[in-house]
């Protein structure tokens, strides 16, 4: 059983886990948007300068936040959400009901977490039958 493993002997799964991890999550909308709010703001925070051009500076600001818009509105789009018309209605959406929100539906993370842990005792599961019946 589970309680007898000791680390090395869960190696083992590590590799099915995460493919099945990865096929689940790929088109996953959630998953999906973490991914590019990871890559926005790795793009974002690297930077270290900032133009003395007015003009410029203004352009490269609206470029980030129609970049963030439109990952916003691809999320709100795969949950059926009525789209945002600008980072303002987001900022206004969250001041106005910051943890109704999270209340509504399960955290994307604690849904994988679940669905990996079926997979893990699946997994277990076979090969413990596997064992008992070359045995």
């Amino acid at each position: 059983g589970l309680e007898c493993m000791d680390l090395s002997e869960w190696e083992q799964y590590l590799d099915r886990l995460k493919k099945k991890h990865e096929e689940r999550t790929k088109d996953n909308a959630d998953f999906v948007y973490l991914n590019e709010m990871k890559e926005y703001l790795a793009k974002y925070e690297k930077i270290t300068t900032v133009s003395l051009n007015e003009k410029k500076r203004k352009l490269e600001l609206q470029t980030m936040r129609s970049q963030r818009l439109a990952i916003e509105n691809r999320l709100r789009k795969s949950r059926g959400e009525s789209l945002l018309n600008n980072l303002d209605e987001l900022e206004e959406e969250l001041n106005e009901t910051p943890d109704k929100k999270k209340d509504k539906e399960p955290d994307a993370f604690l849904k994988e977490t679940a669905n990996i842990l079926v997979d893990l005792t699946k997994e277990v599961n076979n090969q413990f039958a596997f064992t008992r019946r070359t045995q």
